[in-house]
């Protein structure tokens, strides 16, 4: 029998030769064994060493969600409150954490093109279509940003792209018919909006370009009759003030000035209108030689909008020019 020193050594000269022979030409029915521990071991390190390192980053990545769905939730809540500068911040900084996030990336586009900064709205949005493999929905905002910065072709691009993953999307029919009547294809753009319509009836801005539609076509009675329907589902005090006029422009495209006149005075009443029901309203009394009761509209306008600068130059061309140079005033 070999005797093992205290070292772990054989304890003759032959049998320290064989000590460090390869493996392979000892304990032969052993190796087996051997090579299964040496694996167990190896694979145990590997498990170790990886679970290791996967800790921490998913400790990572929790806290980084965490952060994002707070600035997330902190830039929704201002941009209800319409301080949009703010919205733009926090999206920024949850977009930041989280940039494999089409949401986040989306919102953050949004309170760009809300602020009128196109380009950047349009080079974020991008982001979000391509992080969101192509979301049909976000392809049609994306094509509403090109729209809006004069891009026809590429806006038709994109929503080609949303009808051809969704054919039944509201949104890419009412963008594709808003693209058709930009090229002045108003009669192709009627019938974009109303397949629109015919997949959600409750669109209140597809129903005013399907107004906007025939009055462009030179149908203002097709218009007039569109825009009550949609004014009908309204009380009196709350019709929105986008109907209104379309409904005074149809009203005076038929020769009822003084049916346009008392729509846009009744909704001048109200506090919630724009500078725009004034104008309006101004106009049509001038164009009907109410120059007094013009001249009354402008002031009280003046007083609640001090300021705005077209109803200040209306006014003052009113006091000090002809009423047709007014009325046609830009």
């Amino acid at each position: 029998m070999t005797l093992i020193t205290s070292r772990g050594s054989p304890s003759n000269v032959s049998d320290r030769l064989r000590y460090f022979l390869p493996l392979s030409n000892q304990c032969q029915p052993d190796r087996p064994h051997a090579v299964l521990v040496a694996t167990t071991l190896l694979i145990a390190s590997l498990f170790f060493s990886g679970c290791q390192t996967i800790a921490p980053f998913s400790q990572t990545m929790r806290t980084r969600a965490a952060a994002a769905r707070q600035w997330s939730g902190n830039g929704i809540e201002a941009f209800r409150r319409g301080a949009v500068e703010d919205a733009r911040e926090c999206f920024a900084k949850a977009s930041s954490q989280m940039p494999r996030d089409h949401r986040m990336a989306a919102n953050l586009a949004r309170t760009h093109f809300q602020q009128g900064e196109l380009s950047q709205a349009i080079e974020v949005m991008q982001r979000a279509v391509e992080v969101s493999n192509s979301d049909p929905e976000l392809q049609v905002e994306l094509g509403e940003y090109y729209l809006a910065d004069g891009q026809l072709i590429a806006a038709q691009r994109q929503v080609d792209r949303a009808l051809s993953d969704n054919h039944r999307l509201a949104s890419a029919w009412l963008l594709r018919g808003r693209i058709h009547a930009a090229r002045g294809n108003h009669q192709t753009a009627l019938g974009d909006f109303q397949k629109s319509l015919g997949i959600d009836g409750s669109r209140e801005d597809v129903q005013l370009e399907i107004v906007e539609a025939y009055q462009s076509l030179g149908d203002p009675l097709r218009a007039l009759s569109a825009v009550e329907q949609l004014l009908e589902k309204y009380p009196l005090d709350r019709q929105p003030e986008s109907a209104i006029l379309a409904k005074s422009a149809a009203l005076y495209q038929l020769d009822q000035n003084s049916s346009a006149i008392e729509v846009l005075t009744r909704a001048a009443d109200r506090s919630d209108v724009s500078s725009e029901v004034f104008t309006t309203l101004a106009r049509l009394q001038i164009l009907s030689g109410r120059q007094t009761n013009a001249l009354r509209t402008l002031t009280v306008a003046n007083d609640r909008f001090p300021g705005e600068p077209q109803l200040a130059g209306l006014l003052d061309d009113l006091r000090s020019t002809s009423p047709t140079k007014v009325a046609s005033r830009e």
